[in-house]
């Protein structure tokens, strides 16, 4: 018999709950959300993190400067969202940054 946690649950997991322990620095700001998130969000985080357990930090810098990282970090949920036109670029480059 084979067996698997449903990963539809995962949709479910309260993630502001999580202690905040993971600091985002892009463009100079900082976004603070969970280890667990993060390496969620972003496979080169947890590639460091499995090399490095003690990062606690990813700092980079987007083309468009005034880049809102908040509105990505909200946006990464397992619910399907619709971005404009305007918003695919910024999306595009922080994926890329962060190794999607």
């Amino acid at each position: 018999m084979d067996f698997q946690v449903p990963l539809d649950e995962a949709k479910e997991l309260p993630f502001d709950k999580y202690i905040k322990d993971f600091t985002f620095i892009v463009n100079g700001t900082i976004y603070e959300t969970s280890r667990v998130f993060a390496d969620l969000i972003s496979p080169k985080i947890r590639k460091l993190q499995y090399i490095d357990s003690t990062i606690n930090y990813f700092d980079f810098e987007t083309t468009n400067k005034n880049f809102d990282f908040s509105s990505f970090l909200i946006c990464c949920t397992f619910n399907k969202i619709r971005l404009s036109p305007e918003q695919v670029p910024d999306f595009l480059e922080v994926c890329s940054k962060i190794g999607n």
